[in-house]
């Protein structure tokens, strides 16, 4: 004969037991003479808990939680696996940073600003780039063959003259018939590259020493620099003050 006449005592307390776990976890202790009770606040200090019922709610919140961190993790691995897989090779940090330029440079001249950090090796490429970064920011300078066809200003391989600069001379000197050049210095190629966005522009800069009348018809020597843009127009002009020609 089944107890079915244990039923009526038992739906009460199924009743509650599905209401408290919809609402929130529900906490299964034993107690010492091996009773259970089941209660939604953590089990006594004298039992001992047998299982744990979390409500859809705090499912929810736990698998999110769990979907999180094990995203986290991947992350960090994936970046820990990156991190190994690059030599950390002043070569590849060169290169990277070459591609981040706007164009690349047809010249391989090293550097005369900051050579010596190509040389160094860092603890990680991105660290080595950004080292690179901070020295290239006054320029990549590159001397300029004479003659060379891949440059719109060099000097004449004949007399090393320069012929925007002496268009400009011939335009805005007081009395250009006057020109005496003493020397021409060699044409020196300048990047300037922008470390926020990895843009660069070429200019160029030249440096001539000569004698012209001024407007009072008295002769003047002049030791300046020529700064030109990439189209081979005159910037501007400066004194030569011993200064590499970088920094003008």
């Amino acid at each position: 004969m089944q107890p079915y006449h244990l039923i009526p005592a038992l739906i009460p307390a199924l009743i509650l037991t599905l209401a408290l776990e919809a609402q929130a976890g529900i906490y299964k202790c034993q107690g010492p003479d091996g009773r259970l009770s089941f209660s939604s606040l953590p089990c006594p200090a004298q039992e001992q808990q047998i299982d744990l019922r979390l409500s859809a709610e705090e499912r929810e919140q736990r698998r999110l939680a769990e979907e999180k961190a094990a995203a986290a993790s991947q992350g960090r691995q994936q970046r820990e696996a990156q991190g190994q897989g690059e030599a950390a090779t002043p070569q590849n940090a060169y290169d990277k940073l070459m591609q981040k330029l706007a164009g690349r440079v047809y010249r391989t001249a090293a550097p005369l600003s900051g050579a010596s950090a190509v040389t160094q090796p860092e603890s990680s490429a991105e660290q080595l780039a950004g080292e690179l970064v901070r020295n290239m920011e006054q320029g990549l300078t590159f001397d300029v063959e004479p003659g060379s066809t891949f440059d719109p200003v060099s000097n004449n391989p004949g007399d090393a003259s320069v012929q925007q600069v002496a268009a400009f001379l011939k335009k805005n000197l007081h009395n250009p018939g006057s020109l005496e050049v003493i020397e021409w210095g060699p044409v020196l190629k300048v990047i300037k590259i922008d470390s926020q966005d990895f843009s660069s522009r070429k200019e160029y800069r030249v440096r001539l020493r000569f004698q012209a009348k001024n407007g009072l018809g008295q002769p003047v020597a002049l030791d300046q620099v020529f700064i030109l843009d990439h189209s081979a127009a005159v910037l501007r002009v400066a004194d030569f003050d011993d200064r590499p020609l970088q920094d003008y």
